[in-house]
This record gives C-alpha cells, structure tokens and sequence, in this order.
C-alpha cells in the first residue's frame, strides 16, 4: 500500500508538466482569441483598439490609430500565446498579455459595472500570468527562463 501511495506521489509530482500543461492551454486560448480579432476584419479590430480609451488614450473610433491599437491586441494575444506554449521570451510575452488582460478587464467594467460574470474572463487571465511571470516557464521549456 505504502510503495503505491509513494509510486502515485511520484506519477503527479511533476511541476515541470504542470507548468507545460499551463502554458499550452493559455496559449491556445490566446492563440484563437487573437486570430479571431484578426479574421473578422478591420470594423471590429477598430472596435477593439478604440477601447484604449479607457487607459486615457483618446484615439477615435473606425480610424488608422484605432485599427491599429486593434492589430496590436490582437497580435499580442496571437504572437504571445504561440510564444507562451514554446516558452520563448516567456516574461516579456507574460508581461504584454497581462496589460492586454488589464485593458480588457477595465473595459468590461466600464461597460458591464462590476458585473463579475462580464469582467472575469480576464481578470482571472491576468491573475494567472502574474503567478506565471513569478513561477517561470519551467523546465519543459524551449529557453528556460529562471
């Protein structure tokens, strides 16, 4: 009985694939959050950049600066949930999705009030980096970052 319980104890401590199981469910997560942003089209990636303003950056709606701020969103959520998974850049890639997360929490306050089931999501994402940028990408990592 003993040698099993011990043998079990060996079978789930794994940090390393802990971590790994982690990054690649956020990463996938980010990964289709970004794409879809980025495929369905530049109204709503304008939609999406203009709502920097809740930061104070006041650039307009359906304009160059707006689609822009919209690209970067979702480009960060793409570009950093891919590097997230490989454990490539893990911090700076950790660092620019949580003020994503933040950005996007706020707006779903200012929209929603404090509607928990409507601001959430994110808040709960920005949560889980900020454990990830203290913890690292752990070992099953391409570059360990420690």
């Amino acid at each position: 009985m003993r040698a099993t319980l011990q043998s079990l104890n060996a079978l789930f401590h794994k940090p390393a694939f802990g971590l790994l199981v982690i990054r690649i469910a956020l990463g996938v997560i980010f990964i289709l959050a970004g794409w879809n942003k980025l495929e369905a089209g530049k109204a709503v990636l304008a939609k999406v950049g203009s709502r920097i303003d809740v930061i104070g950056l006041e650039v307009g709606s359906m304009n160059a600066a707006s689609f822009f701020f919209g690209v970067m969103a979702a480009g960060t959520e793409l570009v950093c949930g891919a590097l997230l998974i490989l454990g490539l850049l893990f911090r700076p890639a950790l660092f620019l999705l949580f003020f994503t997360m933040v950005v996007a929490t706020l707006v779903k306050i200012e929209d929603h009030g404090m509607d928990l089931t409507q601001f959430g999501y994110p808040l709960v994402m920005a949560c889980v980096l900020t454990g990830l940028f203290f913890t690292g990408s752990g070992r099953l990592a391409l570059i360990r970052d420690e």
